[in-house]
């Protein structure tokens, strides 16, 4: 006999509490029906239901103090949100701003350049005339 068979036959058997539910439906005895007391089942429903009530009440506190933790954290981050929103937009204003004075900082590297060029060409000018007609040289001063 296998090992599990051996431990199935030490099981008691079970018989019903009401011995007519072991035939037909009909076939109840109604002295057993009449015999049954409620009261011990009443008294382990109500235990049983107030188990599950004392379980429950610190389940909702806990439940109510994570709900107001939720609502501060969403808050929070609400908040980071907003204050996200504001600095990109700030950043935003602030690269606008860079990318303009990188266009005039362009610019007047162009200008510079033409402005050397144009020196320049003066110069070659000035050198072509007669020493009679020729101009002071050109002297740029920032002071």
């Amino acid at each position: 006999m296998a090992l599990g068979e051996a431990r199935g036959n030490e099981i008691p058997t079970f018989l019903p509490i009401m011995r007519g539910t072991l035939g037909l439906p009909g076939a109840r005895d109604p002295e057993v029906l009449e015999g049954l007391d409620y009261r011990p089942w009443v008294r382990v429903t109500t235990r049983l239901q107030a188990h599950l009530a004392a379980c429950a009440h610190p389940l909702a506190t806990i439940e109510g103090g994570l709900a107001a933790k939720i609502k501060e954290a969403d808050q929070e981050i609400s908040r980071l949100y907003s204050q996200m929103v504001d600095k990109q937009r700030a950043n935003a204003r602030h690269a606008e701003r860079l990318a303009r004075v990188h266009e005039v900082s362009h610019q007047l590297s162009r200008c510079n350049s033409l402005l050397q060029q144009t020196l320049q060409d003066i110069e070659e000018i000035n050198a072509l005339l007669p020493e009679d007609k020729r101009l002071e040289p050109f002297v740029w001063s920032t002071e």
